[in-house]
C-alpha cells in the first residue's frame, strides 16, 4: 500500500477500503478472543461459573479463521502451489493468473457466497439457536458468504487492475 488512496485511482481505493475493513474486523475479533479466554481462564481459577466463554471464544476462532483467510488471500500471502506460474513468462505468465483468479473468483462464487447463503437461510428457517449464547446459529453460518464476498471482490480488483511494478512476481 504505497500509494495513498488520494492519488490512485478507485479500484486501489476499494483494495485499501477492503484491506482495512478486514484487519478492523479480524483485530477486533482478536482482541475480544483474547478477553474472552482470560476471562475463562480467571473465571476457572476463582470457581466462578462461566456458561458462555467456550462457545463465545469458537465462534470468535471461526470468525477470525474465515475473515483471516479472505484478507490473507487479498494481500496474496495465501498457499499456493506455484510451480508452473513461476516457471511462466509474458503472456502465458499473464494467462495463467486470468485463469487463477477466474477460477478462485467461481469457487468463492459458487462455495462460499451461493452454498453458505444457502446454508444460512436453512439454518435461519429451522430456527436453531446457540445453547449458550442464546443466538441464533445462523449468525456464525453468516460468515461463509462475508467471506466469500471479500475474496470476489479481490479476485475482481486482480482481474481489473494492473499489477504494481515493484520488482517482485508475486
Amino acid at each position: 500500500m504505497s500509494q495513498q488512496p488520494d492519488d490512485s485511482p478507485s479500484g486501489y481505493r476499494i483494495k485499501c477500503w477492503l484491506d482495512r475493513s478486514l484487519a478492523v474486523l479480524i483485530s477486533l475479533n482478536m482482541l475480544a478472543l483474547v478477553l474472552v479466554v482470560l476471562w475463562q481462564i480467571i473465571s476457572r481459577y476463582c470457581a466462578i461459573p462461566s456458561t458462555f466463554t467456550d462457545e463465545l471464544a469458537c465462534l470468535q476462532m471461526t470468525c477470525v479463521a474465515l475473515l483471516g483467510g479472505a484478507y490473507t488471500f487479498g494481500q496474496k500471502r495465501h498457499l499456493a502451489i506455484d510451480i508452473l506460474y513461476g516457471m511462466a513468462t509474458g503472456r502465458l505468465k499473464q494467462g495463467l493468473d486470468i485463469l487463477i483468479q477466474t477460477g478462485v473468483f467461481l469457487f468463492a462464487a459458487i462455495v462460499l457466497v451461493y452454498g453458505g447463503s444457502q446454508l444460512t437461510l436453512i439454518v435461519m428457517q429451522s430456527g436453531q439457536i446457540s445453547p449458550a449464547l442464546g443466538i441464533p446459529v445462523s449468525y456464525l453460518y453468516g460468515l461463509l458468504p462475508l467471506s466469500g464476498l471479500f475474496i470476489c471482490g479481490y479476485s475482481l480488483l486482480f482481474l481489473l487492475l494492473p499489477e504494481p511494478t515493484n520488482g517482485t512476481d508475486r
